[in-house]
Order: C-alpha cells, then structure tokens, then sequence
C-alpha cells in the first residue's frame, strides 16, 4: 500500500508500507510530529504492538526522516524498548548492587533456566529497581517482589507456566 502523511504542511512520502501501521502515522501527521519526537514515536509505536520490529523500527525512521541506524540505536539503548516479542508473563530481577550482593546472578540463573522454552514467559534484568534495602529484589508481572530466592524465582516461573 502507498501511504503519505502530512507534518507541518510536507508530504512525507513513506512508499510502501505495512497497513499495520497506518495509525501510527495517522497519529504522527495529527500531533504534527517531527523528528525531533522520536522518544515519543517509538513508544506509541512499543504501546500499539507491545515491541519494536525491524519493520516498525524502518517506518519510524522514514516517517521522521531519520536514519534508521539513529532510531535503532535509540531503540536498542534504552531498557525499556523491547525489539523482540515478549510473553504474556515477565520476570526481572533486579542486578543493582545490592541486589548483586545479595544474590541477584543466582536468581537471573534460576528464572532463565526454567523458563527455558516457556514463549509465555520473559525474563530479563534491569539495573537498579530502587528498593536496596528489600534486596535481592524481583519485578513479576508488575508486582515488585523484594527478599527473593532461587525458590522463590522457581514458584514464579512455575506459576506463569500454569497460567499460560
């Protein structure tokens, strides 16, 4: 399909594009969005299809006009856009230092390695979560878990699994 957008009075030719995202460019050419509005282009984009694929990440460059190495490189350094799907269920455990002392690599280790082959579960990290003195601390599901355990980190998984 060819699509164009218009900001601030331009066309924007985007060429062939994937219908999936014509509200995201219905919206772009709405706020009159230039490309100085990446952040919030690439986390419209994250909220509409939960991640940020090749192909949404080669869209948001060419509606902006931008590089698609610039928006990748933006995507990729910040933690908190996704570049791959992620499952219905999400664990992060916490690897800040206190976290890290108190045993924040052995609970990283617990959840990947029973989550191995789970596509409903995703396991990550994240730096610093805040709560050091609840450390090692766990994010599950949104729900901020803190004085957690590798048998702990287990029943988590093993939860999500039965959910799923």
């Amino acid at each position: 399909m060819t699509d164009s957008i218009t900001n601030q009075s331009v066309a924007l030719d985007l060429g062939e594009v994937d219908a999936r995202f014509g509200s995201i460019g219905e919206w772009i050419a709405s706020q009159g969005l230039s490309n100085g509005d990446l952040m919030a282009v690439l986390h419209r984009t994250q909220a509409e299809f939960g991640y940020l694929d090749r192909g949404a990440l080669g869209f948001v460059a060419r509606a902006l006009r931008l590089p698609l190495s610039r928006v990748y490189g933006v995507a990729s350094f910040y933690h908190n856009f996704r570049l791959t799907p992620h499952g219905r269920h999400e664990i992060i455990v916490c690897t800040g230092t206190a976290c890290h002392i108190a045993g924040a690599t052995r609970l990283l280790e617990e959840a990947h390695c029973r989550a191995v082959g789970l596509k409903s579960v995703t396991v990550g990290s994240t730096r610093c979560l805040g709560p050091c003195g609840a450390a090692p601390v766990v994010v599950a599901d949104g729900e901020l878990l803190g004085g957690q355990t590798a048998e702990s980190v287990s029943e988590i998984v093993a939860r999500a699994r039965h959910e799923s």
